[in-house]
């Protein structure tokens, strides 16, 4: 039985031959740990397949902390003050609601949140390979791609007050995500793909 056909019988509960168990281990942990956790990883290699031992330059890391800035096609930035953990997100665009007027949202099927523009084509022949290999395909939608969305754009303190008001506009914006979540996902069903990923936060 392939990995694919022994997940899609796990997630229909059709009697798979084993429980498919992902681990990673973040960057983050691998600098504090460095060869303690590389051990580790190579000790239950079966989980960590696609790792090499000693192929980490830590040096370049220094003590794990950074201070570095990234641009967000939505309009706001990420700081991340740690290499291998999730920044935070500052300078929310919409920190009022009379900047939605003029507000516009980036072509999800242009262009990534962060990184740069969208590729279709490699997306669709690396699928296509994956297929023809017999592998699990997937796609989806980063993750917090609506609720935590709406906090990025708006800030934590400007979304709560359009919530509890019921602010219009709030809901245009959510209209707005909506619309380009959906060339993502219809991107993806035109694919055929097996699993599309939707990680979200509430």
């Amino acid at each position: 039985m392939t990995n694919r056909e022994n997940y899609l019988r796990t997630v229909t509960f059709n009697y798979p031959e084993w429980i498919p168990v992902s681990i990673y281990m973040n960057l983050a942990s691998l600098i504090r740990y460095k060869h303690e956790m590389e051990a580790v990883m190579e000790k239950y290699s079966d989980f960590f397949q696609n790792f090499k031992p000693g192929k980490i330059d830590y040096s370049r890391y220094g003590d794990g902390t950074c201070d570095i800035m990234e641009n967000d096609a939505w309009g706001y930035q990420w700081h991340y003050r740690m290499y291998g953990i999730e920044g935070c997100t500052i300078n929310p665009p919409l920190d009022d609601w009379s900047k939605l007027d003029t507000y516009q949202p980036p072509d999800s099927n242009v262009w990534l949140d962060r990184g740069g523009k969208r590729d279709w084509e490699s997306e669709f022949l690396k699928i296509e390979n994956a297929k023809n290999r017999g592998d699990l395909t997937s796609g989806g939608l980063v993750h917090g791609f609506l609720f935590l969305r709406l906090q990025y754009l708006c800030g934590f303190e400007n979304l709560m007050f359009g919530m509890f008001d019921e602010e219009p506009k709030l809901f245009d914006l959510i209209d707005i995500i909506d619309r380009e979540n959906l060339k993502i996902v219809n991107n993806y069903c035109k694919a055929g793909i097996d699993i599309m990923n939707l990680p979200e936060d509430s």
